[in-house]
This record gives C-alpha cells, sequence and structure tokens, in this order.
C-alpha cells in the first residue's frame, strides 16, 4: 500500500466513525490529550517521541505520543493537543492536519485519562523537539508496526484498557532497541485494527 494510500485510509476510517464519547468510568482520573502524528515519507511513518529520562517524571525514556496534561487556560481537548504540538516540537500548529478523534484510553502509569486525536504532519518546519522532555524523534513505519501486529498474534485481540496491553519493539538509528508499549502502544494497536 502507498504511503499516501494508507494516510488516505487512516483519515477516512477516522472520520467515518462515531466520536467516541468521554467515559464516565474514568472521570476519577487526570485530564490529558495527544496527538498520534503520522508522517508521509518513501511510506507512512508514525511520528513519536522518546521522553527524556528523568528521575520521578512519569514517561521517563518512554517511547510516547506528542502531548500532556489539559491546562486551565486551554479551550477544548483539541487545543490542548495543538498546544503540546507546538510546545515539544517547536512546529507551528498550521503543519497538522487533524484526521480526527481516536478515542480514550486510560493510563494506569500516569493515573490519567488520555484523549488521542490523530493528525498528518505535512512535513514543513523542522522539528526542535524541546529538551526539557524529549530525548529523540522516532518514526516507524507503519508497515513495520503492522508486521509486528501479525506476527505477534495481536490481529483481532481486544488488550487489557487498563493493562500493559501490546508491546511492539522497533530499533531506532541512534537509541537502538526501543520498545512501544503501554497507551502509545494501545492506541497503535486501535489504529491498526481499525484499518485492517
Amino acid at each position: 500500500m502507498s504511503s499516501d494510500k494508507l494516510s488516505e485510509t487512516i483519515r477516512e476510517r477516522i472520520r467515518t466513525r462515531p466520536v467516541p464519547e468521554r467515559p464516565d468510568a474514568y472521570d476519577h482520573l487526570r485530564q490529558a490529550v495527544s496527538f498520534f502524528l503520522l508522517v508521509d515519507r518513501d511510506e507512512t511513518r508514525a511520528l513519536l517521541v522518546k521522553k527524556k529520562e528523568s528521575p520521578g517524571y512519569t514517561w521517563s525514556g518512554q517511547v510516547g505520543m506528542v502531548g500532556g496534561m489539559i491546562e486551565e487556560e486551554d479551550t477544548s481537548d483539541l487545543e490542548t493537543a495543538f498546544r503540546e504540538f507546538e510546545e515539544e516540537l517547536r512546529i507551528d500548529r498550521s503543519a497538522l492536519e487533524v484526521f480526527g478523534d481516536l478515542g480514550y484510553f486510560p493510563s494506569r502509569i500516569a493515573d490519567a485519562l488520555l484523549h488521542v486525536y490523530v493528525a498528518r504532519w505535512n512535513g514543513e518546519g523542522t522539528p526542535v523537539p524541546d529538551p526539557r522532555e524529549i530525548d529523540d524523534l522516532v518514526e516507524v513505519p507503519f508497515s513495520e508496526l503492522a508486521r509486528l501486529h501479525e506476527e505477534r498474534g495481536l490481529m483481532g485481540v481486544r488488550p487489557d484498557p487498563e493493562g500493559k496491553g501490546p508491546h511492539y519493539p522497533v530499533l531506532h538509528p541512534r537509541k537502538g532497541p526501543l520498545v512501544i508499549w503501554g497507551v502509545t502502544a494501545r492506541t497503535i494497536h486501535a489504529l491498526l485494527e481499525m484499518i485492517r
């Protein structure tokens, strides 16, 4: 499948599905928002970040999405996602095409409910990761994630919404072997199941 076709398929599937509702069962959790970013290069890739290693930081050293906690001045969940994108990667929000709302994912580790939007970065601007939070960018071909999804027998399997869920081991050119797990892996799982 060509990169344009895959990202277009993802966009179409997200835009034609019902908008997920915030589950009441998780009202006691802190509220956070993220973008699951796609970028079309030689093929569609997930654009993730390797969080900075820092004692006491919830996501220390983890591979995750761009995002963060909702702040009082944020006018909406989507506004939070845009603010975090601009703060963490120093790219203007106009470089994003928001496909839509993927849903809500509880994080036991962060004691938060993560609202995830899917967006495609058009490649304009050079990401400058905020060194206070991000160690490096992690681009993973979607075809590699799909291969791992199938090889690990995850197709059609519903992960525990509060557990770690699936794991996706990837190789980073500068950081070596990394593992995508937790909310990020469950987000990838949801996207892969949506397009299969």
